[in-house]
């Protein structure tokens, strides 16, 4: 079965397009560059890596509903929770989840918001979308995942767009080494 991803397509939209605008804005301030192509352009294009890579953690966020578990993607941190250490949902306050009867999520996904309040109130809204979603995902779960309690929890998740911190201490070092004047 396809997992079902529950997200905020707004949220999402515009992670891609800002992440696209700070990378489009390093290299017009690379190309552009000034007297100095090398010292002040260097240090200024390096800081839209870094917004792309913060932007990129932050679209990332997610809820996927399988046939055998729910797995929430935060912006650093990942969790598997099984259909059968799934307890409750609630979709008071933004998703929230509890597991084993003490543990709860709330993926930053489905997080609270005015708007999402708003449809909430009239019985529209992604969060009691997410909620339905889970309670269907959980009535038509595997008898195999029902047997299964514990819950798997990544508190950093590396994806590729890490990859991206690494120019940062590279930028901090060039000028110290005397390569890029200061």
């Amino acid at each position: 079965m396809k997992p079902r991803v529950l997200r905020r397509p707004s949220l999402w939209i515009f992670c891609v397009l800002a992440t696209c605008g700070s990378f489009a804005l390093s290299v017009g301030v690379w190309l552009i560059g000034g007297d100095d192509p090398t010292g002040d352009t260097l240090m200024v294009s390096s800081v839209g890596p870094a917004i792309g890579w913060a932007l990129i953690r932050i679209g990332r966020s997610r809820v996927e509903v399988r046939a055998s578990d729910v797995d929430m993607v935060d912006w650093w941190s990942r969790t598997w929770v099984p259909w059968g250490a799934y307890v409750m949902v609630s979709s008071g306050e933004g998703l929230t989840l509890t597991v084993g009867g003490d543990k709860v999520y709330s993926p930053s996904a489905l997080g609270d918001s005015l708007i999402e309040g708003f449809l909430r109130r009239t019985g529209r809204g992604r969060v009691l979308e997410a909620a339905a979603a889970l309670r269907e995902g959980r009535e038509n779960a595997t008898p195999e995942s029902l047997r299964d309690r514990e819950v798997t929890e990544k508190k950093w998740e590396f994806i590729p767009a890490d990859l991206l911190l690494f120019q940062l201490p590279l930028v901090g070092l060039l000028p110290l080494s005397g390569i890029v004047p200061v």
